[in-house]
């Protein structure tokens, strides 16, 4: 079978829930009896059990219509590789080609509108979300200690993760969306298995305070890790064990509030901000080296995060870099870096000459968030209870 024990018993389960939702008890009762999913004592509890919180009310109809969703989205892709490849006319494939560079140039690009989905549940502040890569799954993390997964399109609540004692500062998946990292101020990070429905796989010690971001290298190799420790750390994800610690000899043991990853030039670099108010830019090959420490803010820095390759050119633009200054299309990596601070502005970094190419200023109070959302977007989150989106 190509399905673990574990979802084989998810997936009798959500069948017995939808029996009894739609008053097959008896039938039910037998697929639990003969599947063995529980005694015949706990039998009485079945109900009692569907409407515990972590339950997961229709869950049979939600994976249905996920997997036409998401069959409906392949479809129209073969159809469109389908089309590119039946096409023979030079000005079809030149509209083909335009309308493709535009996407990619990520042209008048506008947050997208649609009715606001409210997710409720957490018994805390949220600390933390993150997006699936390839599902419509969203991740939140919350000081009430635990984790919870959300239907990206509906809004829907599908599950709690439970494990952290502290609260949840940060979570991250893979690029492959297999696993599911999170942090916590209970000094640890945890890995979870999307493929056995999101149990922890794997616990990770080696902080000695709370644990405040974590992110998958391109990879999925390695996990980074930055703490109120005043290190950034460098995890093997196969065997946990900690292969780098990050800290400069030359600075005091400072909060490091954020970290990204990145290849540049063909190797691996971890960026990081904190409260000494310094943005470093650390080489993985070699053992971890500092090879730039970018001085500017006026506070802690709160976020801090690569700008893809597809964003060097709209930077240039912005920064009025002279032409000669730009590299042909075959040769462009990551260049450019952003930090968002509670000096309440977002700087822009340009990582190959070290120096600051542009300061964005507009929120009134300290700026918290930070993500590229488009080869010309930045959108920051902040204290003063905006979100916005900064035209690169």
């Amino acid at each position: 079978s190509v399905l673990t024990p574990a979802q084989h018993d998810d997936l009798r389960r959500a069948v017995a829930q939808y029996l009894d939702a739609h008053g097959l008890v008896r039938t039910a009762a037998t697929l639990r009896e003969e599947a063995a999913l529980q005694d015949a004592a706990a039998g009485a509890a079945a109900a009692a059990a569907a409407a515990t919180p972590d339950a997961v009310p229709d869950l049979l109809e939600k994976k249905w219509l996920g997997v036409l969703r998401l069959q409906r989205k392949v479809m129209a892709l073969e159809a469109q590789l389908a089309a590119g490849a039946s096409s023979s006319s030079p000005t079809a494939a030149a509209a083909a080609a335009a309308t493709a560079a535009a996407a990619a140039a990520g042209a008048e690009w506008r947050p997208p509108v649609g009715p606001p989905r409210l997710l409720e549940g957490h018994r805390s502040a949220v600390t933390h979300v993150a997006f699936h890569p390839k599902a419509p799954v969203v991740a939140t993390a919350s000081e009430d200690a635990t984790i919870k997964l959300w239907d990206a399109e509906t809004g829907a609540f599908e599950r709690t993760l439970k494990g952290h004692t502290k609260a949840v500062t940060a979570v991250a998946f893979d690029a492959a969306g297999r696993r599911l990292a999170s942090a916590s101020a209970d000094l640890c990070l945890k890995v979870w298995d999307a493929a056995d429905a999101y149990a922890c796989a794997k616990t990770l010690y080696g902080h000695d305070h709370a644990v405040s971001a974590v992110v998958f290298t391109p990879d999925g190799r390695q996990l980074v890790s930055a703490s109120r420790d005043g290190t950034v750390k460098v995890w093997d994800a196969a065997t946990t064990f900690c292969v780098h610690t990050l800290r400069d000899p030359g600075a005091d043991s400072a909060w490091v509030r954020s970290v990204d990853v990145a290849v540049m030039a063909g190797q691996p670099y971890v960026l990081s901000g904190g409260h000494d108010q310094a943005v470093r830019l650390w080489a993985l090959d070699g053992g971890g080296r500092c090879e730039l420490t970018l001085t500017g803010h006026a506070h802690v820095v709160e976020a801090v995060v690569f700008l893809p390759a597809t964003c060097n050119r709209h930077v240039r633009t912005l920064t009025r870099q002279p032409l000669h200054a730009r590299p042909a299309p075959g040769d462009e990596t990551v260049q450019y870096a952003a930090s968002a601070s509670r000096d309440r502005v977002i700087k822009l970094w340009d990582l190959v000459a070290g120096t600051c190419v542009h300061t964005f200023v507009g929120h009134d109070s300290w700026v918290r968030a930070l993500r590229v959302a488009a080869p010309t977007a930045l959108v920051s989150g902040g204290d003063d209870g905006t979100l916005r989106v900064w035209d690169l």
